[in-house]
């Protein structure tokens, strides 16, 4: 969001087109320069890592850790381990309060949202009910507050799931841009 100098909001987005923190570090950079943004919005995909998190849920960042940035290569017992060192980036109270009220203060526009995800649900048809009987996707999605861990990494080990858990408990799930965006506009 963006203020013009008629006191006018507007709205900028762009598509990164590729992942990882690198790239949408540079987007950020650029979109900064030139657009002086009062908020900056990541939206993308993420993968769920914790009990409570389904497909289609919504996980808005408290906090976004660059779980590896920084970090240093060691030897361990299974071979090459990571000694975390990355930095960790919270999102602004105003942000957040504005989330936790959302289905309060915008009633209609939540319920609007509420249904339209239903709907889309139910158009995925039976091709998907392996995945509702197995309590991986509800009928409606849930809207979450948690931490986020961003990394260069796509996740599909356990493992390194456990990993990223151990060194943060509140993590709910795992992505590739937020880090790259919350560095930048730190620094900026």
């Amino acid at each position: 969001l963006a203020i013009a100098a008629t006191g006018e909001k507007f709205c900028v987005a762009t598509l990164v087109g590729d992942m990882g923190t690198s790239r949408t570090s540079v987007v950020a950079e650029k979109m900064l320069a030139r657009w002086d943004p009062a908020v900056v919005v990541v939206v993308g995909i993420a993968g769920g890592i914790h009990k409570d998190v389904r497909l289609g849920d919504v996980i808005v960042a408290s906090e976004v850790s660059n779980y590896v940035e920084g970090a240093k290569a060691v030897d361990g017992a299974a071979g090459v381990s990571f000694e975390r060192s990355g930095d960790s980036f919270k999102s602004t109270h105003t942000l957040l309060d504005r989330v936790r009220n959302f289905e309060f203060a915008n009633r209609a526009s939540f319920q609007k949202w509420e249904t339209a995800c239903e709907a889309r649900c139910r158009a995925l048809g039976s091709e998907v009910e392996p995945l509702r009987t197995s309590d991986h996707l509800h009928s409606k999605p849930a809207q979450r507050e948690g931490h986020v861990a961003s990394g260069p990494f796509v996740v599909t080990s356990r493992a390194f799931v456990e990993w990223i858990r151990d060194g943060d408990r509140a993590c709910l799930c795992v992505e590739m841009e937020a880090g790259g965006a919350m560095i930048t506009v730190h620094m900026d």
